[in-house]
């Protein structure tokens, strides 16, 4: 019938393509939504991940160059050959574990297992961090049987007596002074590491206290020292500031000369040798 028709061509045609228009206006916002959405979630992804560099790369500075040639090592000789090709999300703590098992079947020392346990754990951290994997590393452990470092001699009393009295060594066949002499002396009266001398300064020294804040590395840079722990006071004896009275003062820093670390073992190995000592090794003090 006509009237039919005009209902049809003019009320329900025309209210079913307003309700087309409308369903596809909401589509087409929804989607314009979830780009949005999309985009903010990238950027979000995008920040995070270079807030993330900014702090490694600054990590990476205070760590200095030779700390990190150590940590790419772990990574390329130990860690991505065995888990390098998986993805995060499918790891589980037995393939971490796989990893210091056979650094232990390598005879590799507990020490250097324990420090690539603790990289494994600082990567795991990361990947939580970014949803990556929801894996804990709390029972991934060092194999209780891994070898101990060898243990280092101790100098003998009368060596240590050498050390405080003579200053003498041999250099190309001439009996000549030791210029790093305060160097070995200092060490032994407290402790530091060859890096840590070449890295104090005198307002690093109160009355009383020492304070550790730096370290000068082979890589000829100035760090915040070889470990986590390596920023520290220590206290000052009586032997260590005998020994700080004989330095002048001709820089900020007390026992720096421009040498690297690896210049003082080596004086220290040629002085230990000429005195017959039974360490010649500089870590051995």
């Amino acid at each position: 019938r006509s009237s039919d028709l005009n209902a049809l061509e003019h009320v329900m045609i025309p209210d079913t393509q307003e309700q087309i228009k409308y369903i596809q206006m909401k589509l087409d916002e929804t989607e314009r939504d979830g780009q949005t959405r999309q985009i903010k979630v990238k950027d979000m992804i995008i920040e995070d991940a270079q807030r993330q560099r900014r702090q490694f790369e600054e990590k990476s500075m205070n760590v200095g160059t030779s700390r990190m040639a150590t940590l790419k090592s772990r990574l390329r000789v130990w860690i991505l050959p065995c888990i390098g090709k998986r993805m995060v999300s499918s790891l589980i703590e037995q393939d971490l574990q796989n990893i210091l098992n056979k650094m232990y079947r390598q005879g590799r020392s507990k020490n250097m297992i324990d420090s690539t346990r603790q990289i494994l754990c600082e990567l795991m951290k990361l990947a939580r961090r970014n949803r990556l994997t929801t894996m804990s590393t709390e029972f991934v452990y060092t194999p209780i049987k891994a070898p101990k470092a060898v243990k280092r001699n101790s100098m003998t009393e009368e060596e240590l007596n050498v050390l405080f009295t003579s200053d003498k060594t041999l250099q190309f066949g001439i009996e000549i002074s030791d210029q790093f002499i305060n160097h070995y002396r200092f060490a032994v009266a407290t402790g530091l590491r060859r890096g840590e001398l070449l890295g104090l300064k005198w307002n690093d020294i109160e009355e009383n206290i020492i304070h550790v804040r730096r370290a000068y590395n082979q890589e000829r840079e100035f760090t915040d020292g070889k470990t986590t722990n390596a920023c520290r006071d220590i206290p000052m004896t009586v032997i260590a500031e005998n020994i700080l009275k004989k330095i002048p003062r001709t820089s900020e820093y007390v026992f720096f000369t421009g040498h690297a670390p690896i210049t003082i073992s080596q004086n220290f190995k040629r002085y230990a040798e000429y005195h017959g000592f039974g360490i010649t090794t500089f870590h051995e003090l």
